[in-house]
C-alpha cells in the first residue's frame, strides 16, 4: 500500500502560537515592563560580567553577522559571533537551501528553511556577575520585522579565547507563549552563574535537561510520571506533527500498519548556560539534537515529488526509513528546591532541520 503525504500535511515549526508572557524585570520605575523577565530594584550582588552597551554590541554584532550571511547564504560570514549548534544549524539550512532550490522553496513554504533572527535592540538583558567562573549572558529581543514571538538569546564566554572578553552565541530559542516567565535581576546587577550540578534548585539543570529530553521524547505520561515538567507550546507542537503524519500516514488502515514515526533527543552537554532568578531558581539553555524515523512497515509511503524534504533526500517514496534529523535551543526555568509545588517550565524554543535521509 503506497501513502501520500502533500505539502500541508506536516505542522510548520514556524509560530509557536500566539501571545506569550515574558520574563519579567524588576525596575523601581512605574513604566510597565516589555513582556518577557523582570528585575530587582536595588543591586545586591557584585556588579554583571557585561554592561548594558556591551550586551547591546554583542546583540548587534550578531543581527549583522546574520543579515550578511543570510543574504549571501555564507556561513563563513557568522563569525566570530555565532559558534557551535547556531553555527551548525545556520549552515545546514544555506545548504538545504541552496540543494533544493528557489522553485522549490517557493512550492513547499511551509517546509522551506526559515531565516529568523533576533533584532538588534535588547528588550531585557541579564548576566551573570564579575566575580570569575562561568560567564554567561542572556538577551530578549524581538524577531526581526516582527516575525512572531520574542527570542532569548545566549552568550557565552569563551575560555580559549585569543581574546579574553570574547562571548559568543550558539543558541536562540523563542519565548513561548502562555507560560510564566520567571523574575530576574537585570544589568548592570550581576547574577550568579548556576553550574549544571547545581544542587540547590528542585532538580540539578543536568537532570532536569534529560529529563525533558525524556519527555519530548516519550511523552508526560511515560516520561514524567511524577509531574516535573511542566506542559508547554513547543512540545505539544512537535507531538502535534509526529501524530498528524502517523495519522496520514496510516489512514484507512490499523494505527502504524504502514508506518511508526517516533523522535529521539539527546542533550548537548557541551553547550550550557544557567542564570540565577531572584526567586533562586534558574534559568538555564541548552542544545538538543533530535532524529525523527519514520519505519515503513509495509508497502510504502511516498511524499510530493516537489517538496523540500524529496529533494534533500533525493527521493519521494520510502520503502524502509526516513530518517530526519534536527537541532533544537531550548531554555527552562527550574524553581529552587524549596518553591513548594512549583515545576520545571520549558520558556524558550527552537528548532532547525539539519539533514535527512532515506531509503
Amino acid at each position: 500500500m503506497t501513502q501520500h503525504l502533500t505539502r500541508r500535511s506536516i505542522l510548520s515549526f514556524g509560530a509557536l502560537a500566539a501571545a506569550g508572557g515574558g520574563l519579567a524585570a524588576c525596575s523601581s520605575s512605574t513604566k510597565k515592563a516589555a513582556p518577557s523577565p523582570s528585575v530587582s530594584p536595588t543591586p545586591t550582588t557584585p556588579p554583571s560580567a557585561l554592561d548594558e552597551s556591551e550586551l547591546a554590541d554583542l546583540l548587534t554584532e550578531l543581527n549583522k553577522a546574520l543579515t550578511t550571511a543570510d543574504e549571501k547564504k555564507d556561513p563563513k560570514l557568522l563569525s566570530p559571533i555565532v559558534a557551535g549548534s547556531a553555527l551548525a544549524e545556520r549552515t545546514a539550512s544555506y545548504e538545504i537551501m541552496k540543494k533544493v532550490g528557489e522553485e522549490t522553496l517557493k512550492a513547499d513554504p511551509d517546509r522551506a528553511p526559515k531565516l529568523s533572527r533576533p533584532d538588534d535592540a535588547v528588550k531585557i538583558g541579564i548576566a551573570t556577575d564579575a566575580q570569575g567562573g562561568a560567564r554567561y549572558a542572556l538577551a530578549v529581543a524581538d524577531a526581526e520585522n516582527g516575525e512572531g514571538l520574542p527570542f532569548f538569546v545566549g552568550f557565552e564566554q569563551q575560555e580559549d579565547a585569543s581574546d579574553s572578553s570574547r562571548f559568543v552565541s550558539w543558541g536562540w530559542a523563542r519565548q513561548l507563549a502562555n507560560v510564566k516567565m520567571p523574575t530576574v535581576a537585570p544589568i548592570p546587577t550581576g547574577s550568579e552563574a548556576v553550574a549544571v550540578d547545581d544542587a540547590e534548585l528542585l532538580m540539578s539543570p543536568k537532570d532536569a535537561i534529560a529529563l525533558y529530553c525524556r519527555v519530548l521524547t516519550d511523552g508526560h505520561d511515560n516520561a514524567d510520571k511524577d509531574d516535573v515538567v511542566a506542559t508547554d507550546p513547543f512540545l505539544e507542537e512537535n507531538h502535534a506533527e509526529i501524530q498528524t503524519e502517523r495519522k496520514q500516514i496510516n489512514e484507512g488502515v490499523d494505527w502504524d500498519q504502514i508506518a511508526q514515526v517516533r523522535e529521539e533527543y539527546t542533550p548537548n552537554e557541551q553547550e550550557y548556560l544557567g542564570i540565577r532568578t531572584v526567586d533562586g531558581g534558574a534559568i538555564v539553555m541548552t542544545t538538543l539534537t533530535s532524529n525523527r524515523r519514520l519505519s515503513v512497515s509495509s508497502g510504502q509511503v511516498e511524499y510530493g515529488a516537489d517538496t523540500v524534504l524529496a529533494k534533500l533526500v533525493g527521493r519521494h517514496t520510502f520503502t524502509k526509513e526516513l530518517v530526519r534529523t534536527y537541532g533544537s535551543t531550548i531554555a527552562l526555568h527550574i524553581p529552587a528546591k524549596d518553591q513548594t509545588g512549583e515545576k520545571i517550565q520549558p520558556i524558550a524554543g527552537y528548532k532547525v532541520l539539519l539533514k535527512a535521509s532515506g531509503s
